[in-house]
């Protein structure tokens, strides 16, 4: 089984990913959650999009990457949200709950610092 066939049966991630980016945003937030997806092209192919992504190797599972990607007008949202109004800094709690939900898979997941990034398919 791999890495994204483990996301598509079990939603663990990114559920750890929704409730910590619930609180960074503050008690009136409620995000909600769609399937894994090969291409971020397949989520959004608006050219006013945001990314921030945290690639990983898990051992001799392959490597992946988990990612927000949103409309530039959210993304606006979660800097407001943030102290030093930076879109990296209010994500980084929510893509470090889901990286260590991804742990609780048996791997041993091994990410890189997440940063901003270009839209790629």
């Amino acid at each position: 089984m791999t890495i994204a066939d483990d996301l598509r049966a079990r939603g663990d991630v990114v559920l750890a990913f929704a409730a910590a980016l619930e609180r960074e945003l503050g008690e009136d937030a409620l995000m909600t959650i769609g399937d894994a997806r090969t291409s971020i092209t397949d989520v959004i192919a608006d050219d006013q999009v945001r990314v921030v992504a945290l690639h990983f190797g898990a051992g001799d599972s392959g490597e992946g990457s988990l990612a927000l990607v949103t409309p530039q007008h959210f993304a606006e949202t979660l800097e407001r949200a943030a102290s030093d109004e930076l879109l990296l800094t209010t994500v980084i709690p929510a893509l470090d709950a889901a990286a260590q939900a991804l742990a609780s898979f048996g791997l041993n997941v091994d990410p890189d610092p997440p940063a901003e990034s270009t839209l790629a398919g």
